[in-house]
């Protein structure tokens, strides 16, 4: 079965395919913040950062199969010499068109639940604006079967 990890990877290879215009499309490991995104130099355009940002155990208590519940993230940023006016629009298109591509999908993965997109929102951070940055925030759940475990004494 797949894990986190793969699953975050399968979304990834989904958003390349969706946007294959875009040069940076990538998995991200660590925290999922503004400040990691401040430090990062973006390429003039759209960049994609995928990364899963929590996992719970989702089966019921008294089952041993192993069911977690992942929260996937991806931040959608936009950097535009014409400024954070336009960097909103074209941001905000891309995180539509990502969401629209992400929600419902298993990635042909066997034991994945359809992906669950949660919340769609704009980033707020006056440096990055500055900048000429803008950032939308996609968060979806999906489902992952592990198999049950064996049961020790």
């Amino acid at each position: 079965m797949p894990g986190l990890t793969e699953t975050r990877d399968a979304a990834v290879s989904l958003l390349r395919k969706t946007f294959p215009e875009l040069c940076r499309v990538e998995a991200f490991s660590g925290e999922l913040n503004m400040d990691e995104a401040a430090r990062r130099s973006f390429p003039p355009g759209i960049s994609l950062l995928v990364a899963v940002v929590a996992a719970e155990n989702d089966a019921p208590a008294d089952s041993l199969v192993f069911s977690v519940m992942g929260t996937f993230g991806a931040l959608v940023i936009s950097n535009s010499a014409a400024g954070a006016e336009h960097a909103e629009g074209d941001a905000l298109s891309a995180a539509e068109r990502a969401a629209l591509s992400l929600h419902g999908a298993t990635y042909g993965l066997e034991g994945v639940s359809p992906a669950r997109v949660e919340s769609l929102e704009a980033c707020q951070d006056g440096e990055l604006a500055e900048n000429g940055l803008c950032v939308w925030a996609i968060i979806w759940k999906q489902a992952l079967v592990f198999g049950e475990c064996d049961e020790r004494a």
